[in-house]
């Protein structure tokens, strides 16, 4: 499961679902059901919400303070920016283990380069995939074929490893 905070038909939301949806994603949201495949669900949240799932990714999409009470339960891997704040602070109380994502080797995937047409992810650290399978560092090649926000990309990239899935092109 894979759980998107998020402003309402936010970019970022549109192309996580879209990336995620060619690699067997189903994105749910209050408007939307769009049945793609059947490796993992996505579900968009808008406001706080009660979450109660014993796995899964939780992802902030915008640095929003009306998720600030948001809780997690553990279990929950979540995924933000470096510097969100609001984020980093939901998944320290919450006593979740996070994936930064950026630019920087701070993170623990960074966007190493971009061009037109394929990027290079960097897994800086090991992680675990939600079988409990050990990801080792490495640079992934994923070939572009739309102009995606460099967020949507990392984060992408960062939910199909923990669902066991090698990006090859978005």
């Amino acid at each position: 499961m894979v759980i998107l905070f998020s402003k309402q038909k936010s970019k970022c939301e549109k192309e996580l679902a879209k990336i995620l949806g060619k690699y067997g994603g189903n994105f749910i949201s209050d408007k939307i059901l769009n049945n793609m495949g059947e490796k993992f669900n996505i579900v968009s949240f808008y406001k706080k919400a009660d979450v109660s799932i014993e796995k899964g990714v939780a992802v902030f999409l915008d640095k929003n303070l009306r998720f600030k009470d948001q809780k997690l339960p553990i279990g929950i891997v979540g995924i933000c920016e470096e510097n969100d704040k609001t984020a980093l602070e939901i998944f320290k109380k919450s006593h979740n283990s996070v994936i930064t994502c950026g630019i920087n080797n701070k993170n623990t995937v960074t966007l190493s380069s971009i061009s037109q047409d394929t990027l290079f992810a960097t897994l800086q650290r090991s992680v675990y995939d939600i079988n409990g399978n050990l990801l080792e560092p490495c640079e992934l090649k994923i070939k572009l074929t739309e102009n995606f926000s460099p967020f949507s990309v990392i984060c992408s990239v960062i939910i199909l490893l923990y669902h066991g899935i090698i990006p090859e092109e978005f």
